[in-house]
């Protein structure tokens, strides 16, 4: 099973504020599940949400 994750530790993944992450589950852009009172993230899904841009990466072909 995946380990779950609150919506302050996936901002802190993704170095972005907890607010930003209640959107992206308030969008349908990353999945949530209440336990109790509290949201939580399985980390398949965080970790598939924005995959982080590398310095070496090739720009996109212009069309």
């Amino acid at each position: 099973m995946d380990d779950e994750l609150s919506t302050t530790q996936v901002a802190r993944q993704h170095q972005v504020h907890p607010t930003t992450v209640l959107r992206w589950i308030a969008a349908g852009d990353l999945d949530a599940h209440w336990v109790g009172k509290r949201l939580r993230v399985k980390k398949s899904d965080s970790d598939a949400i924005r995959q982080p841009v590398s310095a070496t990466a090739e720009p996109a072909p212009a069309p």
